[in-house]
């Protein structure tokens, strides 16, 4: 799916990029969406099988800035956890910055994301 909204609208996915924690476990951000244009960022997305926790919006929150600092230039970045086993609605965490829903929402979130809403998602 991601590689079709990629095709589409003319992005970049890459998968499982490499991360290392400061303790040095090593991990991986699921997926990430490359916006090239102006203004640059990121759509940062972590997957999870498993019901929904507060603690996979804290991950996903870590693994964006590691992957911006790291591999994009601390380009911002939007942060998703999706949830391929369920169709449950969006949900915005303030705190985490991060948008937490099922699959069947994820084309038209990040397509609302590269017409320029919720810019005030956008994690610096």
């Amino acid at each position: 799916m991601l590689d079709d909204l990629a095709a589409r609208y003319r992005l970049k996915a890459r998968h499982r990029v490499a991360l290392t924690t400061r303790d040095g476990r090593r991990g991986d951000l699921d997926h990430v969406l490359i916006i090239r244009r102006r203004p640059r960022f990121i759509i940062a997305i972590e997957t999870k099988a498993e019901r929904p926790d507060p603690a996979h919006l804290q991950q996903v929150r870590a693994n964006a800035e590691r992957a911006s600092r790291r591999h994009f230039k601390r380009a911002p970045q939007y942060r998703i956890v999706v949830h391929p086993n369920s169709s449950e609605p969006i949900a915005y965490d303030p705190d985490t910055r991060a948008a937490r829903m099922g699959l069947p929402h994820l084309p038209g979130y990040v397509r609302s994301l590269l017409h320029g809403a919720h810019p005030d998602r956008l994690a610096p």
